[in-house]
């Protein structure tokens, strides 16, 4: 019998030490908590945008003080398929 870690590593980054898109294409899923729009520049939202829809990375919005549906008009991330493109559009 064979029995492997099936831990899944973690790394909390912030903004600042986003990672480049050849570091994100190593990550099954991101987690953005609490993110107002305003957090990633128009690169990195692009490269996350790219890392979802084409290579099928998983993608969760965790919500917070932070997050004011208008900021994110706009955004790269708010045009993609899903509950946020939607309750953007009802603000």
């Amino acid at each position: 019998m064979v029995v492997a870690d099936l831990s899944p590593a973690v790394d909390v980054v912030t903004p600042d030490s986003w990672p480049s898109e050849k570091e994100l294409s190593q990550y099954a899923a991101v987690v953005l908590s609490d993110f107002s729009g305003r957090e990633l520049d128009e690169t990195q939202r692009e490269q996350l945008r790219r890392h979802v829809e084409e290579r099928g990375c998983g993608l969760l919005f965790v919500g917070g003080g932070n997050v004011i549906p208008s900021r994110w008009k706009g955004n790269a991330l708010a045009a993609m398929p899903g509950r946020l493109a939607e309750a953007i559009a009802e603000y």
